[in-house]
């Protein structure tokens, strides 16, 4: 298309300018028009959101060729020491006082800190591993303790960093564990073959249960944990703040960032904490099932989201204390039961979408409670068009979710283990039922006169044309029907009916 050849020509024209080119200027006279080109308005997003859109700088990293990286990894290094800058001013520009008073004003160092972060967000999601020797410079940051609207944008884009940067590291980690976990299992088993002594593969097992020792070590400083697990007890992130964090969004943000600072090292005393603020919110969910009150109604959304959220972006199982974790899969059961059994009939417009939500989350790790009664009936309530709240959008973004997650986890079965035939297959059944219940009603979606919900129905159609769900005619007249609109939707359902 006209669209992907003007992409291809800038994308060429970029990777030489800032990456590739065989006389590339100075680190900080790339990353200074990296920066402009970041914040500048030739990138706004067309869907009705705010603020610069970062996609085409992750897309052109996507393509960057390997001798390219050690320069992004310069640029990852200079971004993190012009945050540390903006936070320790220097008290040779001000003898005596450490900063300049006009920096005691956290909104003048803010107007310095998002065009930082917002450039160093798609690196931070791309090439984690350069960023994460740098995490212990943003504690600084942490230490501010306002609550502007300048704040909250800043703290956001350090959650951001934490779950794209803390995240990968640890599955890069379970990936390595996982490879020496079965390299260690055939030199064993070439042992017990061999007859009488053989030095080499004894090296080689020794040296292979070294590799997996380290694979289990801390990888984040246990000082820096400590740190960060306490700013979401007091400090800067606090979980429980519910004047700072009060959109569905934002908590999810924090509960995420949680859950990835936790999951990087698994220490008792991160994993104990987690595990009491899940169990606290399970607390609150059964108290109003006991007593529904008005009072208690009032925090139902709140830990709806959180334990959901608790329940997709951490791994139960993974933890090795056994005291710990049958507590928490204990108090995980009672949680599934409430958000499937109880919550999904409530009255309140605010509980159902809160569970929405909260069962968004949980079919990620759960996807089989997609296909119980009572959820179904739910999501196809909300799917109506009758319906005029969020909570047609909720269901939507839900499907896509499932759709994506499940994707991928048949990809990683297809590669790692061909043979297992049968997870394979029930991943396939439940997206299949799923599309039964629910294709009509996506179809129709599409033509809500909101945009938001439009662009979400048209992403979830390329999905399920991509996974081969349902016949591609049944869907072409209603991507047809887009072109009615000059929109960003438009644009993405021509680009769906190319596929």
């Amino acid at each position: 298309s006209e669209e992907e050849s003007i992409w291809k020509f800038v994308h060429s024209a970029l990777l030489e300018l800032w990456f590739t080119g065989t006389e590339l200027p100075p680190v900080n006279t790339c990353l200074e028009e990296i920066i402009a080109t970041v914040n500048s308005d030739a990138f706004r997003p067309q869907n009705g959101d705010h603020g610069p859109n970062t996609a085409w700088l992750e897309r052109l990293l996507d393509q960057l060729p390997e001798e390219a990286r050690g320069r992004c990894q310069q640029y990852v290094d200079v971004l993190f020491c012009k945050l540390s800058a903006v936070e320790n001013i220097s008290p040779v520009h001000s003898p005596g006082a450490g900063r300049p008073s006009c920096f005691n004003d956290f909104d003048t160092r803010a107007k310095m800190l998002l065009p930082l972060l917002l450039t160093l967000k798609p690196l931070a999601r791309k090439v984690p591993q350069y960023a994460f020797p740098h995490l212990g410079k943003i504690m600084p940051v942490l230490a501010t303790t306002e609550v502007s609207s300048s704040h909250l944008s800043v703290l956001r884009m350090l959650q951001d960093l934490l779950c794209s940067v803390a995240c990968c590291h640890r599955d890069l980690a379970d990936e390595e564990a996982r490879r020496v976990v079965l390299e260690l299992q055939q030199a064993k088993s070439q042992r017990l073959q061999a007859k009488g002594k053989n030095q080499a593969l004894d090296a080689k097992i020794a040296d292979l249960g070294q590799q997996l020792a380290r694979c289990a070590e801390p990888s984040l400083p246990l000082a820096l944990e400590a740190a960060l697990v306490r700013s979401f007890q007091q400090g800067a992130f606090k979980l429980a703040d519910a004047h700072r964090w009060q959109s569905f969004e934002d908590i999810s943000r924090t509960t995420r960032a949680l859950c990835a600072v936790v999951r990087c090292n698994r220490t008792p005393m991160s994993v104990a904490f987690l595990f009491k603020v899940f169990s606290q919110y399970v607390s609150v969910l059964r108290s109003f099932i006991e007593a529904p009150t008005d009072e208690r109604a009032a925090w139902i959304p709140r830990a709806l989201c959180v334990a959901g959220n608790i329940v997709r972006y951490f791994e139960f199982e993974s933890v090795q204390d056994v005291a710990l974790v049958t507590e928490a899969l204990h108090a995980k059961k009672n949680f599934l039961v409430m958000a499937v059994a109880h919550f999904p009939n409530n009255a309140r417009e605010s509980i159902k979408r809160a569970t929405l939500h909260a069962l968004g989350s949980v079919f990620v790790r759960e996807p089989k409670l997609m296909l119980n009664r009572t959820v179904v009936k739910l999501m196809k309530d909300c799917l109506a068009p009758k319906d005029a709240n969020g909570s047609q959008l909720q269901v939507l973004k839900n499907l896509h979710d499932h759709f994506l997650q499940e994707e991928a986890e048949l990809v990683a079965l297809t590669a790692a283990a061909p043979q297992q035939d049968a997870a394979v297959e029930l991943v396939s059944d439940t997206s299949t039922s799923l599309i039964q219940q629910f294709h009509t009603l996506i179809l129709e979606s599409s033509l809500s006169p909101a945009l938001k919900i439009r662009d979400q129905a048209v992403q979830l159609m390329r999905v399920i044309l991509h996974r081969g769900l349902t016949a591609s005619y049944l869907l072409i007249p209603y991507l047809l029907a887009q072109q009615c609109k000059t929109d960003a939707t438009s644009n993405e359902a021509l680009r769906v009916l190319g596929m």
